[in-house]
């Protein structure tokens, strides 16, 4: 072999000034290798801003943020109350090696009415750490629809039976608002005397839509209506629409509470005390008058878009008064918005409740997209 040969086959060497480069860039991959095995190795950090959300009265949605970069699943655990705590149920990781992602878990109550608290926990194989993330309280229980009903029970569409056989029936059932021709209308529709055939198979009432123009429309064409109502439709009452919140007119000074109690008065004489009356201001009045004298059964003291609703507040003798009394319409809701309106209305003491997507200048006439679920986790 030649030494041509030999030194062709000789090993290279890393030339001496090129070593202590060489050595830094073995030892910060060593030193990555170990903290990497040091951060799989430690238990994560425990989810940030836990919140657990009645949705409605069948539902808790549970959320948090990821705040950590190991966990390989987060677990959850609920009780019902003071009751004892569920085993541990994991809820897969999708955001492992980054942190800040949100995240949201449903929980379908057993219970209706109750309370259920919750933890939620990051799990790695380092170890697990959990932080309590609160009680989903309902405070109204067993909430119903109120459904502006002001679409025509076409077969074609079939929006009443699809409106009626979601509806919460207990307590009573819901309740949807029959409105023919802004009003009753001179002749029975037979799709409308099905339609509310329909409802009444199912639980619920069906209210006659009456304008009475904030006490300025004549009060003998509001009682003709209602009594066309009793002729026509097989109504359970009346939703006695633009219904005025001062007891007397600032403007004319004319008596409102004496109209409205006339047509209270009327709509029980008739059906012997058993008809429903829901009064619709849109907004609360300064005080319960229209209760206590009383004018209506159930008041509605909100009408208006998501984006309002979201901010406003209602007066401290809504709050003190049986959720059953009141009604919340609320319009423009985006289905991912939907959840929120839900909550606060269980907070804003809604016994009655009916969200949609739909928008000005007529927004109750059709239902929304999400309806089935709506109707499901709103009531």
């Amino acid at each position: 072999m030649t030494t041509a040969t030999r030194r062709g086959r000789a090993r290279r060497r890393v030339p001496a000034r090129a070593r202590p480069l060489v050595l830094l860039v073995l030892a910060l991959a060593l030193l990555l290798a170990a903290a990497a095995l040091l951060l799989a190795l430690r238990a994560p950090h425990a989810p940030a801003d836990p919140v657990a959300l009645h949705d409605g009265d069948l539902g808790v949605t549970l959320r948090w943020t990821d705040a950590s970069l190991n966990e390989r699943a987060f677990e959850i655990r609920s009780r019902a109350e003071d009751g004892p705590w569920t085993d541990w149920r994991s809820v897969p990781s999708r955001s492992a090696v980054t942190t800040g992602r949100a995240y949201e878990d449903t929980h379908a109550v057993p219970r209706r009415g109750t309370t259920y608290c919750y933890e939620v926990r990051a799990a790695g194989p380092g170890g697990a750490a959990g932080v309590d993330a609160g009680c989903a309280v309902p405070t109204v229980r067993n909430q119903r629809q109120a459904v502006p009903a002001y679409f025509y029970p076409d077969p074609g569409t079939g929006l009443w039976p699809a409106m009626c056989s979601a509806m919460n029936p207990e307590g009573g059932g819901s309740v949807a608002v029959l409105n023919p021709d802004s009003g009753p209308g001179d002749t029975a529709d037979p799709g409308y005397a099905q339609a509310i055939t329909g409802c009444h198979d199912r639980g619920h009432r069906v209210l006659g839509y009456v304008s009475t123009d904030y006490g300025r429309r004549p009060l003998d064409r509001v009682l003709e209506d209602v009594d066309r109502y009793d002729e026509l439709y097989d109504v359970d009452g009346v939703f006695v629409d633009e219904m005025g919140n001062d007891a007397e007119d600032p403007g004319t000074g004319s008596d409102v509470r004496s109209y409205y109690r006339d047509v209270y008065d009327h709509v029980k004489e008739r059906s012997e005390g058993s008809a429903l009356v829901m009064g619709n201001p849109g907004v609360p009045a300064a005080r319960a008058w229209q209760l206590s004298d009383p004018v209506a059964d159930v008041l509605v003291v909100f009408e208006g878009p998501a984006d309002v609703y979201e901010e406003w507040t209602p007066p401290e003798w809504v709050r003190g008064q049986p959720p059953e009394k009141f009604a919340h319409l609320v319009h423009a809701t985006p289905a991912d918005r939907r959840l929120g309106v839900c909550e606060l209305s269980t907070l804003r003491n809604a016994g009655y409740l009916y969200v949609t997507d739909d928008v000005l200048p007529n927004p109750w006439d059709s239902l929304p997209p999400y309806w089935d679920r709506q109707a499901l986790a709103c009531g």
